[in-house]
């Protein structure tokens, strides 16, 4: 059965003398299959002669050494020798010489056809041996997608690739990878032989922990074609590429911090565990952990807009704020992110405490006061902080009085005269004080003091005069008002105002002479 469905190709031809047309040589050829898994095409080809109707060919010699094929020797150069009987019309030379061709990398081909029929007809230029050759243009074969761009993507986000498909029936696999991780899609179908763009995969936070030291990275993915609908027949090699993959800044990266805060000072045990404004530091105990393998580099902390470190022990400064006050902990991992935990203090308002003294004079036994008077009274009035925890109080207030003489090198002992624990009121008047001890011809300093457990005091000094006299003479020494205390002076208890110069120092330099060289001395 002669092969049909192919095309003929004409490739010899000849009349021999007198004929009324020519003897034709044809190679017929015909595409049986392709396939996409081996990317090759199988050819049947065939040859055969042609002769004018009712015109025999005759005794021509038969043929040996014949071929056709895509080489001339080898596995694809298919050889046939046979005789030549009388005929005319048509006579198949050789039919169904299959042979397979390997398309190139990309699908392509282009087949030479090799003939030869081995014949020599008598007649000089016709059929004398003849052989040739001609291109075969194939079909291409599907192949394997390349990708066209990978866009940098963030972990924890969609991936964009592109490629383009060489069939609708094909499909497709990406593999991802970085480092020790690798993730492979399903089977993807995209059922066009458009230009595709996929974005059906998620790239998850997971794959940070491949980087942990790093926010930036290059991804590989890589492209595999399938020839079949169960993605398992792979066509050709895979293609790869490269994208940049961020890990993005934000809770589910972010060191997760503990704190602990605790008050500092100095203070007593009734004041243990309070925040006291002014008087107490925060120290922060911090703990933290990284996230997809990072590790904490450095820790702080931050109260009232300032920052404490490690060299700083994370503790505060003396706190300058009372109430609600926040304070912030924070841990940088090795990527340079930071996490941070927050809690509030409360912090007790707190100041210092203050004496009003409305009146520190002598005094009779009977507490009147006199200016000859050899007792001591006093009146003042405390201001303090009572630092309450809940609707306990922690902190007191004391006044409290020293005296001694102006000349004295020291004062007595300190004499409560208003305790902490008085909360009736905070105003003290005493009646007659130091039992008489007091000389009216001595001029004494009192402290008064109001001081509190937190141990800051307020204290004021009031100069208790001599009794008061017109004049008062010693041998060298002479008081005015006042008696005189000292030698060598005049001690004056009452404002002066002087007329006429006065001279100060053996050169008798006046008064204003004396300030101007101070001045000019710079004293």
């Amino acid at each position: 059965m002669a092969m049909t469905g192919g095309t003929a190709k004409l490739v010899s031809q000849g009349t021999p003398p007198g004929w009324p047309g020519p003897v034709s040589l044809y190679v017929y050829y015909k595409v049986e299959s392709q396939s996409i898994e081996n990317n090759q095409t199988v050819l049947s080809l065939g040859m055969y002669v042609t002769t004018p109707n009712k015109w025999d060919i005759g005794g021509w010699t038969d043929y040996n050494g014949s071929y056709v094929g895509t080489a001339t020797s080898g596995e694809n150069c298919k050889t046939f020798d046979g005789d030549i009987p009388n005929f005319y019309g048509t006579r198949w030379l050789v039919e169904n010489q299959q042979v397979t061709v390997t398309h190139n990398d990309d699908g392509t081909k282009t087949a030479i056809i090799y003939w030869h029929w081995g014949v020599n007809s008598g007649w000089p230029g016709v059929m004398a041996n003849p052989s040739g050759s001609f291109s075969l243009p194939l079909e291409t074969i599907p192949r394997a997608s390349s990708i066209t761009s990978a866009a940098d993507a963030m972990l924890g986000g969609k991936c964009i690739v592109k490629w383009t498909p060489f069939s609708t029936s094909f499909r497709f696999r990406l593999r991802f990878s970085l480092g020790d991780w690798s993730f492979t899609t399903g089977a993807i179908h995209p059922n066009t032989t458009y230009a595709y763009t996929y974005t059906g995969y998620t790239i998850p936070l997971e794959t940070a922990s491949q980087i942990p030291n790093d926010t930036t990275a290059t991804m590989k993915v890589t492209l595999y074609t399938y020839s079949d609908s169960g993605g398992t027949a792979q066509i050709g090699g895979e293609n790869s590429a490269t994208f940049a993959v961020t890990v993005p800044n934000s809770a589910a990266t972010q060191p997760s911090v503990s704190m602990g805060l605790a008050p500092v000072s100095s203070l007593g045990a009734a004041f243990s565990g309070l925040y006291i404004q002014g008087k107490t530091k925060v120290k922060a105990t911090l703990s933290a952990s990284g996230k997809y393998g990072a590790s904490i580099r450095t820790y702080s902390m931050r109260v009232e807009g300032v920052t404490c470190g490690k060299d700083d022990g994370y503790t505060s400064g003396y706190l300058s704020q009372y109430g609600s006050i926040p304070v912030y902990g924070y841990a940088e991992d090795s990527r340079g992110f930071t996490g941070s935990a927050a809690q509030n203090i409360s912090v007790i308002a707190y100041s210092k405490p203050m004496i009003e003294v409305s009146v520190c004079e002598r005094c009779d036994s009977s507490g009147n006061l006199v200016d000859t008077g050899t007792y001591l009274r006093i009146k003042a009035k405390r201001t303090y902080s009572p630092v309450r925890s809940g609707n306990t109080q922690k902190n007191f207030c004391q006044i409290r009085f020293r005296y001694k003489a102006e000349s004295a090198a020291s004062y007595s002992a300190w004499t409560t005269i208003l305790a902490g624990s008085s909360l009736d009121s905070d105003e003290i008047a005493t009646g007659a004080l130091l039992g008489g001890v007091l000389s009216a011809q001595s001029t004494y300093l009192v402290q008064v003091q109001a001081i509190d457990d937190v141990g800051e005091a307020a204290t004021t000094t009031i100069s208790i005069s001599t009794s008061s006299v017109y004049m008062h003479r010693t041998k060298n020494a002479m008081g005015l008002g006042k008696y005189v205390e000292g030698e060598n002076l005049l001690d004056v208890a009452w404002d002066a105002h002087f007329r006429g110069e006065v001279r100060i120092g053996d050169a008798g330099m006046s008064l204003k002479e004396y300030i101007k060289a101070v001045i000019s001395e710079g004293g």
